[in-house]
């Protein structure tokens, strides 16, 4: 059987302090919008189920940003329009993926 890989288009919003001052854009576009925290992490919208409708909110720390009790941080390529961040992104029964090239790749 092959592994079927869906992937969706991303949209950079721009580099913000809070998540609330964009959120309503990002809803707006759905599934692979992303931003850039000034505190230095990504946000972005991932796809629940495929859907426009269902969509789950990640807070991803980039390093050298880790912050104390944070687990673990990505490696992210220095492009805010073309964002890529190692290793990829699992949030245990959401989404499993990659942002790769700006674009969010299911695993």
């Amino acid at each position: 059987m092959t592994e079927c890989r869906r992937s969706v288009e991303g949209r950079y919003l721009g580099l913000v302090r809070n998540a609330s001052d964009i959120l309503d854009e990002a809803y707006d576009y759905g599934p692979g919008a992303f931003w850039r925290l000034e505190r230095g992490s990504f946000g972005m919208l991932v796809p629940f189920d495929w859907s426009r409708e269902c969509v789950c909110l990640l807070d991803i720390f980039y390093c050298p940003h880790r912050r104390p009790g944070d687990q673990i941080c990505w490696t992210w390529n220095g492009s805010d329009h073309k964002a890529t961040l190692t290793p990829s992104i699992h949030s245990v029964g959401q989404w499993h993926g990659w942002l790769q090239d700006g674009n969010l790749v299911s695993v």
